[in-house]
């Protein structure tokens, strides 16, 4: 996530995107057997993780002059 302060130093760029917001279920190749692919910020059932508290600090940190 630390690459994410640096964006602060590029006024060009506008945004940026989170691939996934939720863990999601899936029947692919490689999903643990939960079903569920954990990448999201949130769980399945929308529990915070750890990543999602890392990302508001980074959104704090842009909002700084």
């Amino acid at each position: 996530m630390g690459y994410l302060r640096t964006l602060k130093d590029h006024p060009y760029l506008t945004g940026f995107s989170i691939w996934s917001y939720n863990d999601y279920r899936s029947n692919y190749k490689g999903t643990p057997e939960s079903g569920f692919r954990e990448w999201g910020i949130v769980d399945q059932y929308r529990n915070k993780k750890a990543a999602y508290y890392q990302l508001r600090d980074i959104f704090q940190y842009w909002q700084q002059e």
